[in-house]
């Protein structure tokens, strides 16, 4: 059985939620689902999920990994912040919203200006193409 969609703001400021596995069964994910969990650490969103709401980290500065699983297309609001220190954007991936690696919360990403760099199966991402300002 699929769960067909995990509904905005389900797990809003949940303060000990340190780790999230969102398993192969979910097809969706609401808007900012994860909103203020100020503790989540490490967050897999297996294979199969097909989208991610808008803003499903905002205010989410303390996770260190994030691994997305194939079946996303759309990558949107990303937590990108100092603390994230491994990230896995799926191979399916074909449209990186203006906002993806925009700020999360009200903390800087750790410099004026980020330029992150991922390989892809689509090829090199950054290298200066955008820069995210604190």
């Amino acid at each position: 059985n699929k769960v067909e969609h995990i509904p905005s703001y389900l797990c809003y400021g949940m303060g000990n939620l340190t780790e999230v596995l969102i398993p192969h069964r979910v097809v969706s994910l609401g808007d900012s689902v994860f909103f203020n969990c100020e503790n989540l650490k490490k967050v897999i969103i297996e294979d199969g999920v097909e989208k991610i709401g808008s803003g499903m980290f905002r205010g989410c500065e303390n996770i260190e990994t994030l691994i997305i699983g194939d079946g996303i297309t759309s990558l949107d609001n990303l937590p990108i912040t100092s603390a994230l220190k491994s990230l896995a954007i799926p191979n399916g991936v074909t449209e990186i919203k203006e906002n993806a690696f925009a700020k999360v919360g009200g903390s800087n990403v750790g410099a004026s200006k980020f330029e992150p760099k991922w390989e892809t199966s689509w090829g090199l991402y950054g290298e200066g193409n955008f820069s995210c300002n604190g």
